[in-house]
């Protein structure tokens, strides 16, 4: 019996340092908010990006506000510090870089269940609005949060340990999201790319009908819903011709005006046909940035095709 004990001790000795170590690190703050500047640098480097659901949906339980914005990787670009010019309530940016609608509404669901809430923005995109665009990894990321023993031997608990520990032992920089190409050929890769998207496209009934629940949900609650159709290079827009989707977008549209307010920034202009307001052809610079959230913030529309939801608004 002893014997058996002390396999079981040594068998188990690894796991147990593993955990230790977790603990010590917490990638994710699921124990305490990380006060140490240099490990929280380092949290902010790799485990938003190793597991952003995670990392962001920790933080807004620990800090909660009123405001909370949704979407994809287009929309994360309206940071909370840029709505301090003109509003003193809090924002949170709670976008996924890769999320769809299907985690969108999700994490809409688990935080209005939990918090109040006064405004939502939700970033959305045609080539998220599909019904073949389907993928949920918010809520394996929510049952990770929510579970003690989950946190500490999940993948992404490890993975996120180990590189911390390898760029504090090595002094190493650790980019997760480093584009694989320069900045021109990234550039084109994406143009190219656009057409897993699109090539596939099918109207998305299920969005559709989820998106009304949640349209509905804000107006019993007063809760005020606004969609933004981010920005993205004309060079991206002119795909939708190519692959004939012209009515698809403007049912699309149709869709999400009948929901709730709309900032539509996604046609030609200025700011779409300027090649240096991008990063890439899907996602803006800072400085569009900040005009968006001036534009909604005072209702100056220079850009921004501004639809009110009337039934919304209750002026119907």
């Amino acid at each position: 019996m002893i014997n058996y004990i002390k396999k079981l001790v040594l068998f188990s000795l690894p796991l147990i340092l593993i955990i230790i170590v977790e603990l010590i690190i917490d990638p994710y703050n699921y124990f305490s908010e990380g006060k140490n500047e240099k490990l929280s640098r380092l949290k902010n480097e790799i485990s938003q990006k190793d597991n952003p659901y995670l990392f962001k949906l920790i933080a807004y339980d620990r800090s909660p506000c009123s405001t909370i914005i949704l979407g994809d990787s287009r929309i994360m670009g309206l940071k909370p510090s840029l709505f301090e010019n003109y509003s003193k309530e809090k924002v949170a940016n709670i976008a996924i870089g890769g999320g769809t609608i299907q985690d969108a509404i999700e994490i809409f669901n688990y935080v209005t269940t939990r918090h109040t809430i006064k405004q939502v923005f939700f970033g959305v995109s045609i080539e998220t609005y599909s019904g073949t665009f389907l993928r949920n990894r918010a809520k394996p990321s929510l049952e990770i949060k929510n579970s003690f023993v989950r946190y500490l031997l999940n993948r992404y608990t490890f993975s996120s340990t180990y590189l911390i520990c390898r760029s504090m032992i090595r002094k190493e920089r650790i980019d997760l999201y480093r584009p694989p190409f320069a900045k021109e050929e990234f550039w084109k890769n994406q143009l190219i790319s656009e057409s897993r998207f699109l090539g596939s496209y099918s109207y998305p009934t299920n969005y559709y009908n989820e998106l009304k629940k949640i349209s509905e949900y804000c107006k019993e609650k007063n809760i005020k819903l606004a969609f933004i159709i981010s920005p993205t290079h004309i060079e991206l827009q002119e795909k939708i011709n190519e692959f004939n989707l012209v009515k698809e977008y403007n049912r699309f549209k149709q869709d999400i005006e009948s929901l709730g307010d709309v900032y539509d920034y996604n046609y030609p202009n200025i700011l779409t046909e300027t090649k240096n307001n991008f990063r890439d052809p899907y996602h803006h610079t800072d400085s569009v940035a900040r005009i968006i959230v001036k534009e909604i913030y005072t209702k100056e529309f220079l850009y921004a095709k501004f639809t009110p939801n009337f039934t919304i608004n209750g002026s119907k």
